[in-house]
């Protein structure tokens, strides 16, 4: 799964449209649950990260959204994994590209085994 970084949003819902640093970036997913950050402009990954909770499942659904914050660029992305009833917020600033997880939603939280949902009778 390939999902380009959004274009970041500055003071009062302005679009800069002049972000090198934003639009060169590529966030991929695989089937292990892995994100990698990738820079088009350098042709290079600078980012590698196992998402906690997806584990061997594949990533299905990348969402970015990056925002303008005190002189940086913040862009957080919503990952989905296949068979996964969690969805993980994750959050990286450009200037050094390190993944970290910020929130985690849970969309079944009444399913009795979350761990491995595919083993649930319904």
């Amino acid at each position: 799964m390939l999902h380009r970084v959004a274009a970041a949003v500055g003071p009062g819902g302005t679009v800069d449209k002049e972000q090198g640093n934003v639009i060169g970036k590529v966030i991929a997913g695989d089937n292990f649950g892995t994100i990698s950050v990738i820079d088009t402009n350098r042709k290079l990954t600078v980012e590698r990260f196992k998402v906690s909770g997806m584990t061997s499942r594949r990533i299905i659904a990348l969402s970015s959204y990056t925002v303008e914050w005190a002189g940086t660029q913040l862009t957080y992305v919503a990952v989905v994994a296949r068979g996964c009833t969690t969805i993980q917020i994750l959050c990286f600033k450009h200037n050094d590209c390190k993944l970290k997880e910020m929130h985690s939603l849970n969309v079944d939280p009444a399913m009795q085994n979350q761990v491995e949902p595919e083993l649930n009778n319904e």
